[in-house]
């Protein structure tokens, strides 16, 4: 009888624990329910967050000459792109990043470079190069917010560029390809 109550008594305990890691799971997810639109084009909306990336998004450069750091704003290539919110009932982070990336040896170099402009106040988002570039993705930006109940439109623009200070001879980095793809990741954030 004892080893019967025993028994029982690890039975309620295994299902209890059970129940709770059940519940705790859920309740993570739902709080830090994540979506990706990394499949996204065209203005799809994610379908589990208010949010979403228009345009498409795709970059494409081949044959790319140096420049200097004074031409950038106008001879680098250059892709806009627009992040939508609908009213979130819930604050959101997003994170911009550059996925289905595809880069010749020859460019991953400190000279290959790269920024996201705030088209609506022109502060630069982030900035970099394609030294360490790791494809086929590579995180831009992180933790953007939106905030909740607001219909907000970030307008950004991609610039890409090889950047020589004109004395240092970039050969190299002649007839080097690049593509990708911008994509948002976003999550929502559950604030008391």
């Amino acid at each position: 009888m004892e080893n019967n109550n025993k028994n029982k008594l690890i039975k309620s305990l295994v299902i209890l624990v059970i129940l709770i890691v059940v519940l705790v799971g859920v309740s993570f997810a739902y709080f830090t329910m994540t979506a990706n639109n990394a499949g996204v084009v065209g203005g799809q909306v994610v379908p589990s967050l208010p949010i979403e990336l228009v345009d498409d998004g795709r970059i494409q450069a081949t044959n790319l000459l140096p420049i200097l750091a004074t031409e950038i704003n106008s001879l680098a290539e250059t892709v806009n792109f627009s992040v939508v919110s609908t009213n979130p009932l819930h604050p959101i982070n997003y994170s911009i990043s550059l996925i289905e990336m595809q880069i010749t040896p020859n460019l991953r170099s400190n000279h290959f470079r790269w920024d996201i402009i705030n088209r609506d106040n022109s502060n630069v988002v982030a900035s970099g190069n394609f030294n360490a570039a790791n494809p086929p993705r590579i995180d831009l930006s992180s933790n953007i917010r939106v905030e909740r109940n607001v219909v907000t439109t970030h307008n950004y623009t991609f610039r890409l560029w090889i950047e020589t200070d004109g004395v240092t001879p970039l050969n190299e980095l002649m007839n080097g390809e690049f593509s990708a793809k911008l994509a948002i990741t976003a999550y929502m954030v559950y604030e008391n």
